[in-house]
Order: structure tokens, then sequence, then C-alpha cells
């Protein structure tokens, strides 16, 4: 029978994993942007510190006051936690884990608070050091995710845009002629003036971050610029993860059971394709 500081800890990883859960699922949603993701994660370290109070990143000075019978420091180095906030987290999960605090002797009590400050700083390390890509010495390449948002692109100066373009330029010549090419680069050019001098479009651009959906941040733009966006739509184009695949999987055990197993494969593609009806019809062509 497990004792209770099993049943606090257990307690403690569900509250934490279900703020995860609920960040991580966006991840997986249709037209997932990589900045999305990067704003997700950095956001998902914030929720976790709100949660439990962790401090970081901690510089060279901070990190040598850490007083170890307080405080848990990371294995990077990089984040804290004091026993006592996670004390208070774990007294906000009800009465049946406060109840069992107080009876616990103070042996198990920092038993308990040490395994969960671990484990919570460990979660943040690992969170902090996915990347989307790698250089070739396996280091983090922290500009992996390009730049294909309104309001990131006025930030790009027109010259370091064009250096930009010849970086793609082979890729382009296979969809856009030279003229267009050179459109793009100049409609990215209005695209930053107007941003300075017209305070309507400023406001607009300035309204959404890096957490925006593509479609919405390009809302009322498109339309002025469409080489422009169709140049960064091809840049904001993304692998997908696994989770479509898989819930493919189920699609096909759910319409092909024991029962159906008969189905030709003309007709079950049939049924497949009747699945997808509504999602073809919703899509904007």
């Amino acid at each position: 029978m497990p004792d209770d500081l099993w049943w606090i800890l257990m307690l403690f990883v569900h509250e934490i994993a279900g703020i995860t859960a609920i960040l991580c699922k966006s991840l997986q949603r249709h037209g997932a942007l990589l900045c999305n993701q990067h704003h997700t994660l950095k956001r998902l370290v914030l929720e976790i510190d709100n949660k439990v109070g962790i401090v970081g990143i901690l510089t060279e000075a901070q990190r040598g006051a850490i007083d170890e019978a307080t405080h848990q420091l990371s294995d990077s180095g990089d984040y804290a936690v004091a026993f006592a906030t996670v004390s208070g987290c774990m007294e906000d999960l009800g009465m049946f884990v406060k109840d069992r605090l107080f009876a616990m002797d103070n042996g198990h009590r920092e038993t308990l608070f040490r395994l969960s400050a671990s484990a919570i700083l460990k979660l943040v390390d690992g969170i902090t050091a996915i990347v989307a890509k790698r250089t070739e010495d396996n280091e983090a390449y922290i500009n992996a995710a390009p730049d294909v948002l309104p309001h990131q692109l006025v930030r790009i100066l027109p010259c370091d845009f064009c250096v930009y373009l010849q970086r793609h330029r082979e890729r382009l010549d296979y969809t856009f002629s030279n003229e267009e090419i050179e459109n793009i680069g100049h409609q990215h050019k209005v695209l930053c003036d107007s941003y300075r001098r017209q305070p309507d479009v400023k406001s607009s651009i300035d309204s959404f971050d890096d957490s925006a959906a593509y479609h919405d941040a390009w809302i009322g733009l498109h339309n002025t610029y469409p080489l422009l966006e169709k140049f960064v739509g091809g840049l904001a184009t993304i692998f997908p993860g696994t989770s479509t695949v898989e819930s493919d999987f189920s699609v096909v055990k759910y319409e092909k059971n024991k029962n159906r197993m008969s189905l030709t494969d003309a007709s079950f593609e049939g049924i497949l394709h009747v699945r997808q009806y509504r999602r073809m019809h919703s899509l904007k062509v």
C-alpha cells in the first residue's frame, strides 16, 4: 500500500502534468508555426513558474547565493525553487494533502519537497532545451524559426530582407519569375514604410504576437502584399507531428472493425473520403 508521501507526490505530478497537457495540445493544431511552438514552450515555463515559484535564469552571483537548505538548484544551474513555495503549491491541492503534510514528520516532509522540487526543475530544464533544429555540432539553433508573420517582418531591414531572399533564391526560381522575386523585396519595403507612417497599420500589426495563427495575422494584408505573403507562406510550412498519423490509424480501426473486415479497398476509401468532407469544405481557397 503506497504511503502518504507517494500519494502527495502523485497528486503534485498530476497537477503539473495537467498544465503541460493543455499547452502542449496546442502544439498539435493545424497551421502551427515554429514561432508558435517556441512561444508556447516559453508560456509553459511561465505557467509552471507561476504555479510553483521557480527562480531563473540565475546569474553566477545568484547561483552562488542559493541556500541548499531552503532551495533546490536545477542540474543546469539555471533555475532554483524554494521548498516553501513547493509546500504552498501542495497545500493548494486540497485538505487531503494539507492534513497529511501536517501529520508527516520533518524527515519525510523534507524528502517529499526535495523530490518534488527536483522533478519540476528537471521538467523546466528539459522544456527550455527543446529546439526545432540543431547545428552540425548538435547545438541549439536559436534562429531556426523563420520570420513569417507581419509583426516579425517589419523588424527586418529591407537590406537584410534582400539577403534573406538571396538565401532562398534557388527555391524561389522554381515558383517565381525574376520580376516577382524583385517585387517580393519591394512589397516588404512598402510594408515596413506603411508600418512606420500609418498608425492604423501599425496598430493592426502590433495586435498580434508570436502565438498568432498565420491566416489571422495576414487578414487585411494578403491582398496588398500577395507575393510577400506567398513567399513567407512557403517558409511557414512545418513538418507535422505523429499525432495526425496516429489519429488516422484510430479512424481506420474504428471504420474497419471486426464486423466490417470484408470491406473492399475502394469502399473503405470512399468512407474515409466522406469523413474528410467537412474538413475539406471548410478550407479557404
